[in-house]
């Protein structure tokens, strides 16, 4: 059972209106219209975002678990879907022993108009399902973590606020009763914020799991996207691009994507900028380590050139930038006579404050703690109204550790060995960089609310497109920064008409 009380400053807390499903498979068909029902007159919820989300399930804030029992185990197989305690769909991942499952629970509330926290708490009876201990520090071994895994759905376009928290209190009533009754409470700072909050239960094992070392989600994604973008998907990937097909005479253009992505947007807006370009698609997991994308991509650059290609121009974007420059340098060593030029677009060439939260420090609202699965569903598609993700990234999305990134991710942050490295060996490859200023407001921050509250308390008023700083991203100086958040590079017409440009000049 559900209670939900509003804190404000200026009066005492009171009980609000909620309503609660005790069954997960009723989101698809009655969130929505309940929800509208309600609170239909409600300002600040973006009703055509809801509709347009739960028409495409599985959507980020209604991607029940036992979904996956048949669709995820298709996608992926990394994910391992079996029976948990009280018949619940459990997940894990075979490789590092993550274990989540969610309760058959769900609370929908509107925040009122001048609430600064939202105190959530839910009790249940459960005899046979209990942790091993109510301590939940950071070296708790064995326990069952209950998280309140939720989203604030508010203005015009935006989702403004993840939350994946475990408890701020918890306790047991062990008088007189043989089954006992646990009750958990969540705490979730809603200063200046108004919507609509979707919370879920989700049980997590938090003995320390080893980080992921593949992203589970990267070939669903992949198919996705190639499915969804003919355009993109006719260029060829990078390792199936035939030596046959090398030109001597005019440039590769090689799109070369950022963190939890692939190249087939990048790669369909480059060929909308110069139709006649031969672009290919360096495709690679970001959670491996950088060093193994970069001899992934040298490889591949240096069997053509040994077939003749002279000239090759890789196209990055944040993440890929650091892969695609790596790799410029090391094909500057072992093929000095191929000529590889690398623009950057939102590349953390000095490295992002994001990539060194871990999962479960970044403070939203001062408040709520956003672990890396809310970063993971942040970067999922925009698919019309809607949020796009395929069942093995939602399904991924649960399965992080709340103390370790993959090795691709963390060695994005400042003060990691690699960005000094990369810091170091920059220079003599001289990019073209591009970086961004983003308006956290513009009609354009579709899904971005979480990273824009966030670059709030991570950049401390440094220009940033929500996830590098533009000092961070601008190397040469020769770019001036455009006014876009960090998914917003290619659509903009500088960079487009940059490219058009140079394959004129060639």
């Amino acid at each position: 059972m559900w209670q939900v009380t509003a804190v404000f400053e200026d009066r005492r807390p009171e009980y609000i209106d909620f309503t609660q499903f005790e069954d997960q498979h009723q989101l698809f068909s009655d969130l929505v219209p309940i929800a509208r029902e309600r609170w239909g007159a409600t300002k600040g919820i973006p009703w055509h975002v809801l509709e347009a989300t739960a028409e495409n399930g599985p959507a980020p804030w209604s991607d029940p678990i036992p979904l996956w029992a048949t669709e995820g185990s298709l996608e992926t197989d990394s994910i391992r879907i079996e029976r948990g305690p009280e018949g619940a769909v459990a997940l894990s991942l075979r490789e590092s022993g993550h274990l989540v499952w969610q309760h058959p629970t769900v609370v929908l509330t509107v925040i009122p108009e001048g609430a600064v926290e939202l105190i959530l708490q839910y009790r249940w009876n459960l005899p046979g399902f209990q942790p091993t201990f109510v301590d939940y520090g950071v070296d708790a071994v064995g326990e069952l973590l209950p998280v309140l895994d939720g989203r604030l759905y508010g203005g015009a376009e935006s989702v403004i606020l993840e939350v994946n928290e475990p408890p701020a209190h918890t306790w047991m009533n062990r008088a007189g009763s043989i089954a006992r009754e646990w009750a958990h409470s969540w705490k979730i700072g809603v200063r200046n914020l108004s919507g609509l909050f979707v919370g879920k239960i989700a049980r997590r094992a938090v003995d320390r799991p080893r980080p992921l070392l593949r992203d589970p989600g990267y070939i669903p994604r992949l198919r996705a996207e190639e499915a969804r973008d003919s355009l993109g998907a006719s260029c060829k990937e990078l390792s199936n691009f035939k030596t046959s097909d090398v030109n001597p005479a005019v440039p590769l253009v090689v799109a070369v994507h950022g963190s939890f992505s692939c190249s087939v947007e990048l790669a369909s807006r480059l060929k909308v900028a110069s139709p006649i370009a031969t672009i290919v698609r360096f495709e690679h997991d970001t959670f491996r380590r950088i060093s193994e994308n970069v001899n992934a991509l040298a490889s591949e650059l240096q069997r053509l050139h040994s077939k003749g290609l002279r000239r090759a121009l890789l196209v990055s974007h944040s993440r890929g930038g650091l892969v695609a420059s790596q790799a410029a340098l090391r094909l500057k060593l072992v093929c000095p006579d191929l000529e590889v030029t690398v623009w950057s677009a939102g590349t953390p060439h000095q490295g992002t404050p994001i990539a060194g939260f871990g999962a479960g420090a970044a403070f939203i609202a001062g408040a709520a703690q956003v672990g890396m699965n809310a970063y993971y569903r942040t970067c999922a598609r925009k698919d019309g109204n809607a949020l796009g993700v395929t069942t093995a990234e939602g399904a991924a999305s649960y399965l992080y550790s709340f103390d370790a990134l993959p090795p691709g991710i963390s060695a994005m942050a400042p003060d990691s060995p690699f960005i000094d490295m990369h810091s170091f060996q920059i220079e003599p490859i001289s990019p073209r960089t591009w970086g961004g200023i983003c308006d956290p407001v513009s009609s354009g921050s579709f899904g971005q609310g979480l990273l824009a509250t966030a670059a709030q308390n991570f950049f401390e008023n440094q220009p940033n497109d929500l996830i590098v700083a533009a000092e961070s991203s601008i190397l040469d100086g020769s770019s001036p920064l455009q006014q876009c958040n960090h998914f917003q590079y290619f659509s903009e017409i500088a960079l487009p008409d940059a490219l058009a440009k140079y394959l004129a000049d060639q």
